[in-house]
């Protein structure tokens, strides 16, 4: 699968949504990133924060339901897809952010 069939797939799912639609999937997006953070972290609340010892990104409660959010309204769709899309974005964000810095750290020196 290319970059262009991901790009049609996501441009498939905003055909015909109305700005309460993507209000909606805003939501479904925050309240499934609120859903893993709560489940995994046994009900803490911590905020987002930068580990400069291991040189890595905390997104925290608000930053999760932030970015939950974002990609509840960036897939589209409408039903439990920007839930799931809440749940999994917060996931693999830190992951890619680490990825960044580790690259461009590198150029840099």
């Amino acid at each position: 699968m290319e970059i262009i069939d991901i790009l049609q797939l996501l441009a498939a799912g905003h055909q015909q949504l109305t700005i309460i639609d993507y209000f909606y999937n805003a939501l479904a997006g925050a309240i499934g990133a609120l859903t893993a953070y709560i489940a995994a972290n046994e009900g803490e609340v911590f905020l987002p924060r930068y580990d400069a010892e291991q040189h890595s990104v905390e997104l925290g409660a608000l930053g999760r339901v932030l970015v939950g959010a974002g990609a509840g309204i960036i897939v589209g769709y409408s039903g439990f897809v920007p839930f799931a899309a809440g749940i999994i974005a917060p996931a693999i964000l830190p992951f890619f952010l680490d990825k960044l810095m580790e690259r461009f750290g590198r150029e840099k020196q």
